[in-house]
């Protein structure tokens, strides 16, 4: 079928830390004219689901939905990632009937879409690996995009995510590089036979919001630079510079806690925001070197969301099942 033009879609996405609402006008490269931004924390543990959280995620899209039907969209997608896995596994029948819940390999996917769109991609074909850590899990993906279609994809999920980190660290800061290392051990088996060995030609990204604030303490220009996460998009980074962030976020927090905190979220009540980039960094330096030895990889600003418009204007999905060569 012939590719769409421009389709304006409504997305809505159940995530393990927030509902997200994205009305956008998107060309088939997913660039796109935002209509409607909006986020809601839901604040339900993912290790805790209780039968009353359930009920919150249902209202919740009801008025997402409500808010949606006034923009006239082409296309509304409705989708829930892990914390809706281990609903449907709890209660299977709970959930909105029209949430699309995503396996692992859907999500998986439309994260490594979000890489694919922080590259050229007219100038395909394009290998592209992206390491996607989330509240409860974290995808790693790669592949080749042809111009037209997905070729050899391949990925896993990792039974781990900041929210897991971030209690590990609460539990014995002192201890914790130590204990995240023993930790992840048997995961690089995993991931090599997943992901087979890397040719070690294409783009590794890291994306997520801690890797997006992660580059953005690159990219901003000072402590009050207002959080743009668009900015972050292709920014470079490195392992070394992962490491460096858990290294320098410890050394000031031991002196003043206070000025550490600011660093990473100047806003007052961050000290949950700093607990998680702190956990996180070392996190993703291990595992981007699950991957292959190289130290260089990229940021994107872009999420799931963003690649499952990818896949839609590419018509990879329909009725709701993601097509792959």
């Amino acid at each position: 079928a012939e590719k769409s033009g421009h389709l304006r879609i409504g997305l809505i996405e159940v995530g393990s830390r927030a509902i997200r609402l994205l009305v956008a006008d998107f060309d088939r490269f997913a660039n796109f004219i935002p209509v409607k931004i909006d986020t809601i924390q839901h604040g339900i543990d993912p290790s805790e689901i209780e039968a009353g959280d359930v009920s919150s995620i249902n209202e919740i899209i009801l008025r997402l939905e409500d808010a949606i039907s006034k923009f006239s969209c082409d296309r509304v997608v409705i989708y829930g990632t892990e914390i809706c896995r281990r609903i449907s596994v709890l209660w299977a029948d709970a959930l909105d009937g029209r949430i699309k819940v995503l396996t692992p390999r859907e999500e998986a996917m439309a994260a490594w879409a979000a890489g694919i769109l922080c590259e050229d991609n007219k100038r395909a074909p394009i290998e592209c690996t992206v390491i996607d850590e989330g509240n409860a899990s974290t995808e790693i993906a790669t592949g080749y995009w042809n111009g037209n279609l997905i070729h050899d994809f391949k990925y896993t999920s990792l039974s781990v995510g900041s929210a897991d980190l971030m209690d590990m660290y609460r539990a014995d800061s002192k201890a914790y590089l130590q204990r995240l290392i023993a930790h992840l051990g048997n995961y690089r088996a995993t991931v090599a036979e997943s992901l087979g060995r890397s040719t070690g030609g294409g783009v590794v990204y890291l994306a997520g919001g801690v890797a997006t604030k992660i580059g953005w303490f690159k990219v901003r220009k000072s402590l009050d630079d207002f959080y743009q996460p668009h900015r972050v998009n292709g920014a470079r980074l490195s392992v070394s510079i992962l490491t460096n962030v858990f290294a320098e976020l410890s050394k000031v927090f031991k002196l003043d806690p206070d000025k550490a905190r600011r660093l990473v979220d100047a806003r007052a009540g961050s000290e949950d925001e700093f607990i998680r980039i702190i956990s996180s960094a070392p996190f993703l330096a291990i595992v981007r070197n699950f991957v292959d030895n190289r130290d260089e990889l990229k940021i994107t600003g872009y999420g799931v969301r963003h690649g499952m418009a990818f896949l839609i204007m590419n018509e990879l999905l329909e009725f709701d099942v993601v097509k792959i060569v």
